[in-house]
């Protein structure tokens, strides 16, 4: 029958046997005949069910035919029809036969294909778009579809399709790819996807040119609900900033755990993290591996507690997770603001440490008697440092024995503290190891308990300190912390604490730099503990060179920088308070001395200035009585300051106060070659200003390290009557330079050196130099003439020993290039192939090994040759790779025709190597440099090197030469010696012979060598000069 729309359903029977029919209204009849015609010869081969319904909404048209053998299965006939009557496809066998392309001609079918021919294809399995919903039926919008091809493709007409599909004025205007439309009356089905079993949203993963929209219409979502579903979800900055694998929510539920990366320390992105369980979104992603002493955790997942970590930039979203462009972004804990600190202490504390062993410096010595006097304003005196001794009792070293028993004894208006450890001892070889073990379970209790009979014994203690620099730590030159020391250290602290009376309080240091501070439990410790010890100094010194990371803005680290800079105080106060640690407990350090460094500029000041040195050697000056480079004590400079100002010989400075840093600067020099040196420190105004900040700022009160630098003081030998020491007795050096005793060679200089000045020693070496320095050049050209005729034998040697070192440089078993090779050999005991060092055809005892084939493969090209180059001086374009060469063995016969090995004499012994490296032919085309080229390139050169030399020394003599002396003694005196040697080693070639070559070769081609080199440290650097000199240095390993 046909129906009021044009669809065909047909129902037939024969015998036992019915079959049912489809054809939707726009297949034709000529169309479905022969497809029907094809599904007569399948069925006879046992086919059931032939369909043609294709997916592709340009193309609505559908046949079906269904067949069944008995007239009880005509339900499942009846089925099938009906499932294409309403716009399905009929579910396929899971085993039939392949589908088959069937091509026939469909009248108009063009509407629907855009082609001339109006062909369609149909294939059997395919399934259409245009279903049948409880809705109304559907289809979805393809590119430049508008509303008459879809009305067409529904099979209805135009005005019911806009009917159909009500809402929009603009309907037709505004369609889009992957738009749901309604084909029949009804409402659009709600496609919306669910979310997933384990309550994760349903989820799509961004590809090349995709937006919300091209996501959203095919299941009926617009921009408005993607956002809704993603307003929580990690990393979500708005359809407008969609990336390329960017996986997102098109439903309600979890959020998507984002990718994790290598090296990311903190956020879900962490290699590890697990989703949390329950239920969550992004926020509560945001929590998940916090960072140590809960600072900030930037966007890009990095701990740190500087503004580059801390500020947040949240997306015009405020998603988690998703931040501006071109900004780092903060995840948690974000801000650097002090907390913590709403009131102030109880007591505001002024703490000094006394370091004990000073009179074992040079100079500035002083007696703890002596600090009550000069320091009314302390409330307590740490007492550095006692020590642990091997078995974990307290240890008095010898070195501040007597000044422990000074300080035990005495009277005094502030609280007595033992301080135990120190930069020194927690980090020397002998005793660092005893700071890690007395915290373990095993002995923490031993140690405490030996801490409370020594305060008993010593009862003028109101404290105990404890300075151990620092658990954890890893880059100390001592093999590297534990990360349980942190927690071992805060458990013996509560075991201490515990043992303490209460009147006894507890206290230790604290670095003031993230890195160091990381390993601490602050806020467990807290909980026990009276006070912290914060040492915001040391924040830049020596160390940072080399260090990017040390100094923003500073590539290698190595920039002038203050290391008591109030701003990155700051910093450490916000770092340890947002913590968890209360800024009452806090005790801010100021410094009583400077970190130097010597400047690579001397006119260059400012932060972005560099200096001098490594990370472990600082080429600063040593002060009088500190000792150390680096390291400079307040009353050292001041001293070097009021020496400057009187008008002292060869001392020279200049101060100022840095307000951004709120530090105090000096640029210094006493050895009379102007301010060479840079410093950073906090003068006694700057300390009361920054003591007073602190005050505002609620914190429990200031430490001083140390107060012994602070100034000269009388010490322990005032009652001997001697001095002091330091700049006070300081006396110029006498820095003239008078020539008229100046030694007149070398050897002279070297006997006699301590009679002339010290500044005045590069001098009188110049002046020698000089001298030499004509006589060589003169002697240099006498001998080098008629220099060429040694020359030419020379070429031939090194051109025909190419192939000998080849032999050397592929040796079996030794050869230094087979390891850039891989062979594969054959032999009359086996085969076997890989790295040519690695196998190799087995020779056996005594001879008689047959032939072996050897073909060798490149693994690495680059490193044959060079290696090629740097082993047997052998350039690439001397060599080439020939497809075969044959290597005899060795072959001794006698007269009575014995030879040995036996049969050697018929030939059957050898390796035949396959795509082996032998000499070009023509030899002519390898260029042996000669050196005579190179040395006349080079003469001008060292004539004008005398006319400099003189020059330079009169600007030494008057003062007016900024080059380092040294240097300039050293750049001189290179090229007179090479010169002298150069000059003997010509000598010495031009005796040797034609006939001598054999047994004089290498010691030619040395002494050519010494020439080479003697010319090229002033020869112009001519690139050819340098080019030649090089070929000539390889060729040498040729002979």
């Amino acid at each position: 029958m046909t129906t009021s729309c044009g669809k065909t359903v047909l129902f037939s029977k024969s015998g036992s046997a019915v079959v049912g029919l489809y054809v939707s209204a726009d297949m034709g009849s000529v169309a479905s005949a022969t497809i029907l015609e094809r599904f007569e010869k399948a069925a006879s081969q046992g086919t059931q069910i032939m369909q043609a319904c294709d997916i592709n909404p340009m193309n609505p048209y559908t046949f079906g035919v269904f067949a069944v053998d008995k007239l009880n299965d005509l339900e499942l006939v009846r089925k099938n029809v009906h499932t294409w009557a309403s716009g399905y496809c009929a579910a396929m066998p899971l085993t039939r036969p392949k589908d088959a392309e069937i091509k026939v001609n469909i009248p108009g079918g063009d509407l629907f294909m855009g082609s001339s021919n109006g062909t369609s294809v149909a294939q059997s399995g395919l399934s259409t778009d245009l279903e049948v919903r409880a809705e109304c039926k559907t289809t979805k919008v393809i590119k430049d579809d508008d509303c008459t091809k879809l009305s067409v493709r529904c099979g209805i007409r135009g005005s019911d399709f806009i009917k159909f599909n009500p809402g929009k004025q603009n309907f037709c205007d505004t369609l889009k790819a992957g738009q749901v439309v309604c084909c029949s009356s009804g409402t659009l089905p709600d496609n919306k996807p669910e979310p997933q079993s384990d309550g994760t949203c349903a989820t799509h993963t961004i590809g090349p040119d995709d937006t919300c929209y091209d996501v959203g219409a095919p299941f009926g979502l617009d921009e408005d609900d993607i956002a809704g579903f993603n307003k929580a979800s990690w990393g979500w900055a708005g359809c407008g900033r969609l990336q390329l694998g960017q996986v997102i929510c098109l439903s309600k539920g979890n959020t998507l755990m984002p990718a994790t990366h290598e090296g990311i320390a903190c956020g879900p992105q962490k290699p590890g993290t697990k989703k949390p369980s329950g239920s969550f979104d992004g926020w509560d992603l945001a929590k998940l591996n916090q960072c140590p002493l809960k600072s900030c955790c930037s966007g890009w997942g990095y701990c740190g507690t500087t503004t580059e970590f801390c500020t947040e930039s949240p997306a015009d979203t405020k998603a988690p997770g998703a931040f501006k462009l071109n900004t780092n972004g903060c995840i948690s804990n974000c801000g650097t603001d002090i907390v913590n600190n709403k009131s102030p202490p109880k007591e505001f504390k002024r703490i000094g440490y006394f370091q004990a062993y000073n009179p074992g410096r040079p100079c500035m010595h002083m007696d703890a008697s002596e600090i009550a006097e000069n320091f009314k304003e302390l409330t307590h005196v740490h007492f550095a440092f006692a020590g642990i001794t091997a078995d974990y009792d307290v240890n008095i070293p010898d070195d501040v024995k007597k000044q422990f028993d000074i300080f035990d004894k005495m009277d005094a208006p502030f609280k007595k503290i033992l301080s135990f450890g120190g930069w020194a001892e927690s980090t020397d070889a002998a005793t660092f190891q005893r700071y890690r073990d007395v915290v373990k379970p095993e002995y923490r209790s031993v140690f405490s308990a030996n801490i409370v009979k020594f305060l008993e014994k010593h009862k003028s203690f109101a404290g105990v300190d404890i300075d151990w620099e620092y658990p954890g730590a890893t880059d100390q030159g001592i093999p590297a912390g534990d990360r349980t020391d942190g927690v071992y250290y805060q458990r013996f602290l509560t075991v201490l604490r515990n043992l303490l009376p209460s009147s006894k309080s507890l206290s230790i240091a604290l670095p003031g730099s993230f890195w160091y501070l990381k390993p601490f439990p602050v806020e467990d410790m807290a909980k026990v503990l009276d006070y912290f010890v914060f040492m915001t100094y040391d924040l830049h010194g020596q160390w940072d060179y080399g260090n990017k990371f040390a100094s923003p803005g500073c590539e290698n680290g190595n920039c002038l920088r203050s290391h008591v800079n109030r701003t990155e105080t700051r910093n450490s106060l916000s770092m340890i308070t947002k913590a968890g640690v209360p800024a009452e407990k806090v005790i801010v350090g100021i410094a009583s001395y400077g970190r130097s460094f010597r400047m690579a500029d001397k006119s260059c000041t400012g932060p972005h200035c560099l200096f001098t040195g490594s990370y472990s050697v600082s080429e600063a000056e040593p002060g009088q009585c500190t000792d150390t480079g680096g390291y400079i004590s307040n009353a050292e400079l001041d001293e070097i300051w009021q020496l400057a100002g009187e008008g002292a010989e060869g001392v020279s400075a200049k101060r100022w106060h840095d307000t951004k840093t709120h530090s105090d600067i000096m640029t210094y020099g006493t050895q009379g070659n102007g301010m060479t040196d840079w410093v950073a420190y906090m003068s006694d105004k700057t300390k009361e200003e920054r003591v007073a900040w602190v005050k505002t700022l609620n914190f429990g009160g200031t430490t001083d390290w140390a107060i012994d630098l602070a100034g000269y003081f009388e010490g322990p030998s005032k009652k001997d009557g001697s001095s002091n020491g330091g700049w006070s007795d300081f006396k110029a050096d006498d820095l003239t330079c008078d020539s008229k005793d100046w030694p007149t060679s070398l050897e002279k200089l070297a006997d006699n050196v301590d009679s002339i000045n010290g500044n005045c020693r590069s001098l009188a070496l110049m002046n020698i130099l000089i001298k030499d320095l004509v006589a060589a050049v003169d002697e240099y050209k006498d001998v080098s003439k008629n220099f060429n005729d040694a020359f030419g034998w020379y070429a031939d040697w090194v051109k025909d020993s190419i192939d000998d070192r080849i032999e050397e440089f592929l040796a079996p078993g030794r050869g230094k290039g087979l390891k850039y090779l891989d062979c594969e050999w054959k032999s009359n005991r086996g085969s076997d192939k890989g790295r040519c060092d690695e196998t190799w055809p087995p020779v056996a005892p005594g001879g008689g090994a047959g032939p072996r084939v050897v073909w060798y493969t490149m693994r690495d090209e680059k490193g044959f040759y060079d290696a090629l180059l740097a082993e047997a001086g052998i350039e690439k374009d001397w060599v080439e790779w020939v497809k075969q060469d044959a290597q005899m063995d060795p072959c001794v016969c006698f007269q009575n025709n014995i030879c040995s090995p036996p049969g050697c004499q018929h030939g059957n012994n050898y390796e035949m190597r396959n795509n082996w490296l032998k000499r070009i032919k023509d030899k002519s085309k390898i260029k042996v440099s000669n050196p005579k080229e190179v040395v006349d390139e080079a003469i001008p050169s060292t004539d004008e090197l005398i006319t400099v030399a003189i020059g330079t020394f009169a600007n030494m003599r008057l003062g007016n030469s900024d080059a380092d002396p040294a240097d300039i003694v050293t750049s001189f005196s290179m090229p007179i010696f090479m010169m002298q040697d150069a000059s003997k080693s010509i000598k010495e070639m031009k005796e040797i012979g034609e006939d001598m070559k054999e047994t004089h070769t290498r010691n030619l081609i040395i002494n050519i060598l010494s020439i080479v080199f003697a010319v090229i440290p002033f020869a112009g650097w001519a690139a050819s000069a340098l080019g030649g000199a090089a070929r000539i240095a390889t060729a040498a390993l040729i002979v």
